[in-house]
């Protein structure tokens, strides 16, 4: 099957047009229900400590796969905007442990809401073909993070 150059490029244009709304919607902050904007670091934060009440800036760090640095800088922000606490254990005054707070826990609900509405949103669209449009999406974007590593590795 011969592919001509002009459909490769739509392809390409369409790619490069998918990839820009997705950074520019990553880019936004969003209200999750708390009056607070959140850009989606904030809110991931808040969600993960949300999953896993009671970790430390180390094991947080660990978790999200970012240095204890940029996680004390986003607590700083998150007890700022009133979404998280740090408290200190019984058995170790050094220990610090993290927790949500009310406005945490409402922001960390708005949240899973909003995933929940572009889950019913994709399921709306796809029906009963969604497993295998997931499958085909996982594929093909598997086999584009293969090509875009391999073509990082060749303009080094």
């Amino acid at each position: 099957m011969s592919l001509k150059r002009d459909e490769f490029e739509e392809f390409l244009v369409l790619l490069h047009r998918v990839v820009a709304r997705i950074a520019a919607s990553e880019k936004a902050p969003r209200d999750f229900g708390t009056g607070d904007m959140l850009h989606r670091a904030e809110i991931h934060t808040v969600q993960t400590i949300g999953d896993f009440p009671g970790l430390s800036i180390t094991e947080l760090a660990r978790q999200m796969e970012v240095t204890k640095g940029a996680v004390s800088q986003m607590i700083n922000r998150l007890e700022e905007k009133r979404l998280v606490e740090r408290f200190h254990t019984q058995d170790n005054a050094k220990d610090v442990k993290l927790i949500l707070t009310r406005r945490g826990e409402k922001a960390r609900s708005g949240h899973e809401a909003a995933h929940r509405e572009m889950r019913d949103q994709v399921l709306k669209r796809y029906g009963k073909n969604l497993k295998s449009r997931i499958a085909l999406f996982k594929q093909v974007f598997e086999e584009l993070d293969e090509m875009m590593v391999s073509v990082g590795k060749d303009s080094q």
